[in-house]
């Protein structure tokens, strides 16, 4: 499992170095805002972890807004979720992370070759 600082308790291990924290709103038995998705650095195997928020107001950047599919086993939505840290990405189906490698190549930027319109005449 991914490297955490949580208790136990507030933690769903994935499988595939993964594991969610859940992230309740503040007070005794709040209900969560969301959840830490705990994993491994795509970019160079660090503990990494990005924010899947359940409502608009914590959407701030790098948050990705998510859906509960179904609570048990969990199923989250939209798929891919893409972290925006390392660009590690896949979909939590069934209660178990499920990789997908074609995402976080498409997420990283195309490089790009500056054109030169007078010659694109010729």
């Amino acid at each position: 499992m991914a490297e955490d600082t949580a208790p136990p308790e507030q933690l769903l291990d994935l499988g595939s170095d993964h594991a969610l924290e859940r992230v309740p709103y503040p007070g005794e038995g709040a209900p969560l805002a969301g959840y830490v998705l705990r994993h491994k650095s795509a970019i160079d195997g660090s503990p990494c972890g990005c924010f899947l928020a359940f409502s608009e107001p914590h959407s701030a950047a790098g948050t990705q807004l998510v859906v509960v599919q179904s609570e048990d086993p969990l199923t989250l939505a939209p798929a891919p979720l893409v972290c925006a840290v390392c660009g590690d990405s896949g979909k939590v189906e069934e209660g178990k992370w499920i990789s997908n490698p074609a995402a976080a190549v498409a997420a990283e930027p195309a490089p790009t070759k500056p054109t030169n319109p007078a010659k694109a005449e010729n």
